[in-house]
């Protein structure tokens, strides 16, 4: 890889970056290479929609017969249904939008908007399709990011992507999550990086239909695609497309924790834990992970620490040296994983509970949350 002076992903957040390519290439496993190069692009055009739109219940029967065709889903027992105002408004865009039975559920809202209708009926189709296939359970913590994101695999993730209206990001260091106030959980810019790897898997530099998205999404993808064919830094690419990949093996994790991009950084913590490799390993790698400058790994590096719950007391050295980082997620999660590794409790308690003050809540409600794991001890020294 050749990485230019200035070059730099328009994610910020490695997590969003590393979520995306994963979850690209995961997909590339499970429906082929071919689904991706072959998908006809649906676009809000005369073209692919010719039918006259007036928002009746017969239009939405319509666009829904062909969005099954489109993702390759069975239209047979499928059946859509107001929502009843007494059962209460459903978030747009929250999973599942199909039930048991097969319903899927639309508001009079979602009915008026053309977009916004064919965004919801294929996360709900796409939703449908893996749970019916069984590539996954249902009880997958990015369960819901992900049926965003497989309609742009597909060719349909347009109106996804042009139906987001309000982001906010939050995060727990366990994961980074997205929410949106009338739809969905992706935002547009990870809808842009996604069309990006979409696009650059197809060999396609300045495709047409990017200019249906909107500004922030076609923004963001027109900068990522630049930024993948410059560097070619992507865990989702055209040797590994379509293909399972061989998890990495602790020594590959090791190097890639600090010789990688970040987002490659992201993707070996990510994996770390699911070795089955002894602890007494482990620690000291995460701990010299705690050197890193990016914020999102320093939590995520903390957030693992925190998970291993073994006292260790270079690691605890190394987490209490962050409780004072200006990022308050760092120090949040600081927090946390120094309540996992600490080996001297009383020593521990003095130095998080000051964080009871902090300026940030996530930070004091993480402290409260620490100290609580100390008991008695914690109300001694307080």
């Amino acid at each position: 890889m050749v990485f230019g002076l200035f070059t730099r992903s328009p994610l910020d957040d490695p997590r969003e970056k590393a979520w995306t390519e994963l979850r690209m290439q995961w997909l590339s496993e499970q429906f082929g290479l071919d689904a991706l190069r072959s998908a006809e692009v649906l676009v809000p055009t005369p073209e692919c929609f010719p039918e006259p739109y007036v928002g009746t219940l017969e239009d939405a029967e319509r666009i829904l017969d062909r969005l099954c065709g489109h993702l390759r889903v069975g239209r047979s027992g499928i059946r859509l249904q107001m929502q009843n105002p007494a059962e209460g408004t459903p978030v747009a865009g929250a999973a599942p939008h199909v039930d048991d039975d097969s319903v899927i559920r639309i508001t009079e809202p979602q009915l008026a908007d053309a977009q916004k209708l064919i965004a919801t009926l294929a996360r709900a189709l796409c939703h449908r399709r893996l749970i019916d296939e069984k590539r996954v359970t249902g009880t997958e913590a990015d369960g819901e990011h992900l049926a965003d994101l497989m309609p742009v695999y597909f060719g349909a993730g347009v109106f996804a992507a042009n139906s987001v209206i309000y982001e906010e990001t939050v995060s727990d260091g366990r994961w980074h999550t997205w929410s949106i106030a009338r739809w969905g959980v992706l935002p547009a810019r990870i809808f842009g990086h996604a069309f990006a790897l979409f696009a650059w898997l197809r060999r396609e530099s300045s495709p047409a239909w990017a200019e249906h998205l909107r500004g922030d999404a076609r923004v963001t993808m027109a900068q990522s695609l630049k930024y993948l064919r410059k560097t070619e830094d992507s865990l989702f690419r055209p040797e590994t497309a379509g293909r399972r990949v061989n998890p990495l093996t602790f020594q590959d994790l090791t190097h890639e924790l600090h010789s990688g991009t970040p987002g490659r950084r992201i993707a070996a913590l990510w994996q770390l834990p699911k070795l089955n490799v002894p602890s007494d390993a482990v620690l000291p790698v995460l701990t010299s992970v705690l050197r890193d400058r990016t914020p999102a790994i320093l939590a995520t590096a903390l957030q693992s620490l925190a998970d291993s719950a073994v006292p260790n007391e270079d690691a605890e050295h190394a987490v209490r040296m962050l409780l004072n980082h200006q990022h308050p997620e760092v120090r949040a999660m600081a927090l946390r994983a120094l309540a996992g590794v600490a080996v001297r409790d009383e020593e521990a308690v003095q130095d998080i509970a000051p964080k009871l003050q902090d300026a940030n809540v996530t930070v004091v409600a993480e402290a409260a949350a620490a100290l609580a794991k100390f008991g008695g001890q914690a109300l001694l020294v307080m």
